[in-house]
């Protein structure tokens, strides 16, 4: 069993979403951008970026880069990371900015705003189909109530 941001087309796993959320973008509490309407094309240009790792065939790298080219640019990216919670330490030493689900804003994170994006990103539990172990059935059951 998984939990992933990713829409896996492996033969012989199951997937149910979980959860949607936001992506937001995240810089620190003294950035100049303070909601939305504040990026543009040539503002978003100036940021250096720190992104989640980009994997090749990534549902979720594909909605991080939707972002971009509806800006119609190509982020600089000072790091990639696969933890959100690093992520969320070099945005807040002010290394650059990220774009990560909102649902970080309830992590405890002070020093950085959120600002809510148009793009939306599920979570989705992934599992073996053929699996029959008990414990994951009950897992399934706690989560989906079936």
């Amino acid at each position: 069993m998984a939990i992933t941001r990713d829409i896996t087309s492996e033969q012989g796993i199951k997937s149910k979403k979980i959860y949607s959320d936001h992506l937001a973008l995240v810089v620190p509490l003294e950035h100049s951008f303070t909601k939305f309407e504040d990026l543009s094309t040539e503002s978003l240009k100036a940021q250096k970026f720190i992104l989640p790792t980009k994997d090749e065939g990534s549902s979720y790298s594909e909605i991080i880069q939707a972002l971009f080219k509806s800006y119609d640019f190509v982020p600089d990216v000072f790091l990639h990371s696969e933890f959100g919670s690093t992520i969320i330490a070099l945005v807040r030493k002010g290394l650059g900015i990220a774009i990560l689900p909102d649902s970080y804003m309830h992590h405890q994170s002070p020093g950085l705003r959120f600002i809510p994006l148009p793009f939306k990103t599920d979570l989705l539990i992934n599992w073996r189909a053929d699996d029959h172990n008990p414990v994951l059935g009950n897992i399934l059951k706690l989560v989906f109530g079936d």
